[in-house]
C-alpha cells in the first residue's frame, strides 16, 4: 500500500524578521528536493518544476510571501483556499511539490487532505506541507509607511528554471538577518505525521 503520509513543517513568521522565515522555508524546500535520489520519474518531473502552492485567504499576506518564494527560484500559485488549491490542482496545469498553508481552517482540511492523496497516487510523492505561525508585528501594528528593505537571497537560491513572477509590493515592516536552522524530526504522538518546528528568531 502507499504511504500518504505527510511531511509537516511550522515555521514562526513575523513580517519584522522576513528574512529569518525565509532561511527557514527554502532550507524546507531545499530538503525535499535533495530527497530525489531512488524517486520514480513522475516524482522527480515534479520536484523539477519547483511548483509551491500558497494558500492564505489574506490577498496581501499572500502575495507577500509569494514574492519571498519567487525571489528564491521558485514558482508560487496563491489559493485563497484548500478547496481552491485542489480546484487549481484539477486543472492539471499545476502541481505542487510543497504547500504553504497560512492559516489551518478544519472547514478546508478536506479539501487539503484530498489534494496530498491525489498527488500522492498520481506523482508518487509526499507532499511537504509548511505551515506558518504568524507572530504580532509591532511596525504593521503601527501602520507606518517605510517601504520594507530588499531581501537577502545570496547563498539561498536554487537553479531557477523558470521565469521568477513579477515582484508584488510587500507589507511595511524591515526585515532582519537572521537564520533559522532546520530542527530534527519529531513524530507527533497518534496522528501518524512528521513535524518540524522551525523558530523564528
Amino acid at each position: 500500500m502507499m504511504n500518504t503520509q505527510t511531511r509537516t513543517y511550522a515555521i514562526s513568521f513575523s513580517f519584522d524578521q522576513p528574512n529569518a522565515m525565509l532561511d527557514s522555508l527554502v532550507g524546507a524546500l531545499q530538503q525535499a528536493l535533495r530527497s530525489s535520489n531512488a524517486l520514480s520519474p513522475r516524482a522527480v518531473s515534479l520536484l523539477r518544476s519547483r511548483v509551491v502552492f500558497v494558500i492564505d485567504s489574506n490577498v496581501e499576506q499572500a502575495q507577500y510571501i509569494a514574492h519571498l518564494l519567487s525571489s528564491a527560484g521558485y514558482r508560487p500559485m496563491i489559493a485563497a483556499s484548500a478547496l481552491e488549491a485542489f480546484t487549481l490542482f484539477l486543472q492539471g496545469t499545476f502541481v505542487p511539490f510543497a504547500i504553504v498553508a497560512a492559516q489551518e481552517d478544519t472547514n478546508q482540511r478536506l479539501f487539503l487532505n484530498r489534494l496530498v492523496q491525489q498527488i500522492v497516487q498520481k506523482y508518487d510523492w509526499e507532499t511537504l506541507l509548511i505551515r506558518l505561525l504568524f507572530q504580532p508585528s509591532n511596525r504593521l501594528l503601527a501602520r507606518t509607511t517605510a517601504p520594507l528593505p530588499p531581501l537577502r537571497t545570496s547563498g539561498l537560491l536554487p537553479s531557477p528554471t523558470t521565469r521568477p513572477l513579477p515582484p508584488v509590493q510587500p507589507p511595511n515592516a524591515p526585515a532582519s538577518q537572521t537564520t533559522a536552522p532546520l530542527p530534527r524530526l519529531q513524530e507527533s504522538p497518534g496522528t501518524g505525521t512528521s513535524v518540524y518546528c522551525l523558530p523564528c528568531l
